[in-house]
């Protein structure tokens, strides 16, 4: 990651948290998810040496839940095993200054971004229900801003907890950086609008749509990117922060690399990026010229697949989520409603699948670089693997339609016989693909990532 982003002259690195970095005196924290406190170092020397700020990006108010289904934090949340901090519990200001002072010896960076986002069980805890949410907020906010302010930190903070309490907005300290997002083609106008022409320093963050996706949705991205640089431009906004989320779990970051680019040259520009030929741009530049027209010609095809199939799912929107449907068992009466309806989307969707998964083979095999490419071409396979589950589900719906009430014994026969056959059949089809989906994605997540939470990934 670190690498691709020197090569877009990036210059920062948000190494994003929860609970996933090693703080003394916490053992049973994300025991088989963490960074130990070597590697954080060896990753903000990796990052200097090609100057890259690696910066924290941590959660200290809420999306805690990794820290608090440990009993023995339980009782710091709003709720037990909740997913915020409770500020007037006195063990949260200890716990704050052991980890802020963990992690500002560990970062030398200046800034240091606290989250403080998507906040929401205060005014739901029974002990504080007649405490107001924003009171309960701000108390948090001041505490890790005092803390930060004594190591000497620069503080980041999402704009979108302040723009919902704007009264609180005078007492944010001159300095911090306030950052709005928004991951849409439209920008959240609720998340900048407060801040449009606040004298605070502002970032804005864009998306690179893959943490719902089962391959990115660049056309999303890049709509995401162009609306929010044109609004952010002329406010002075400082820069921007080109986000990656893995929320859903099962999610394979290199194929965003070419959102990620884009961001990088979209930010360093004065003008918007020639979209129609940035794929054959970027592969020119990412790979041998003997590959580079085959990888052009599969991302293009990967993140048009994408959209066909969102618009399928969704009934004609393209940022719907993708990922959680690949699960979705299809015989229901509502997903046969959406398979029949969508049949065409889902039918084009497999289409350019099979054109990206052919594309980014043959790159491959004319020596493009696999470590980038193959994952997304699992992903390609993922998407055809995703309209094939809809499309047999429209055939074998028209089969019982065929068969009527009281069909015979040999129409019986035949269309039990295309559907489930032990040899070839479409069941047959979908179990062979899905085993082999199975495997490949097994192979892909060790070649990226530690096996934590692989388990739950292959279970679904």
């Amino acid at each position: 990651q670190i690498d691709i982003l020197a090569r877009w002259k990036n210059n920062q690195y948000y190494l994003y948290s929860e609970a996933s970095m090693q703080l003394e005196g916490y053992p049973l924290l994300s025991r088989d998810a963490q960074f130990s406190q070597d590697e954080v170092r060896r990753i903000v020397v990796y990052g200097r040496e090609r100057h890259i700020d690696v910066i924290p990006c941590v959660e200290l108010y809420g999306h805690l839940h990794d820290l608090f289904r440990v009993e023995r934090y339980a009782d710091l949340a709003m709720l037990p095993h909740g997913i915020e901090f409770n500020p007037r519990n006195p063990q949260t200001a200890a716990l704050l200054a052991n980890w802020i002072g963990q992690l500002a010896s560990l970062f030398p960076s200046p800034f240091f971004h606290i989250g403080f986002d998507e906040t929401g069980e205060a005014g739901r805890a029974p002990a504080l229900h007649d405490v107001p949410p924003a009171t309960l907020y701000i108390e948090q906010f001041r505490q890790v801003s005092e803390l930060l302010r004594k190591h000497g930190k620069t503080m980041l903070v999402w704009s979108d907890m302040f723009a919902r309490y704007q009264e609180l907005i005078p007492q944010i300290p001159p300095g911090t950086i306030v950052v709005p997002w928004g991951y849409d083609r439209t920008v959240y106008q609720a998340y900048w609008k407060p801040f449009a022409d606040s004298a605070l320093p502002r970032l804005i963050a864009t998306g690179v749509s893959i943490w719902d996706q089962i391959a990115p949705n660049f056309e999303r991205s890049f709509d995401n990117i162009d609306s929010f640089l044109a609004v952010g431009r002329p406010h002075g906004v400082l820069g921007l922060i080109n986000t990656l989320w893995t929320d859903n779990v099962a999610v394979l970051m290199r194929p965003a690399f070419p959102g990620l680019a884009y961001g990088a040259a979209s930010a360093w520009q004065a003008g918007p990026v020639d979209r129609a030929n940035f794929f054959s741009d970027y592969s020119r530049i990412m790979y041998p010229p003997s590959a580079a027209s085959q990888v052009a010609a599969g991302l293009d095809a990967v993140g048009r697949s994408e959209v066909e199939l969102a618009k399928a799912i969704s009934g004609n929107r393209l940022w719907e989520e993708t990922l959680p449907t690949f699960w979705d068992d299809p015989l229901t009466a509502a997903h046969l409603a959406r398979a029949v309806a969508g049949r065409e989307q889902f039918r084009q969707s497999r289409l350019l699948a099979e054109d990206a998964e052919e594309h980014l083979s043959r790159a491959i095999q004319l020596a493009a670089d696999a470590a980038t490419l193959s994952d997304l071409l699992l992903e390609a396979r993922m998407l055809d693997y995703a309209g094939m589950k809809n499309l047999y589900l429209a055939e074998m719906a028209d089969f019982w339609r065929e068969l009527g009430a009281h069909p015979d014994r040999a129409k019986m026969g035949f269309y039990l016989g295309e559907e489930s056959s032990y040899d070839h059949s479409r069941i047959q089809d979908l179990m062979d693909a899905s085993g082999d989906l199975k495997q490949a994605y097994r192979v892909a997540w060790l070649d990226s990532y530690t096996p934590y939470r692989l388990g739950m990934v292959l279970g679904k």
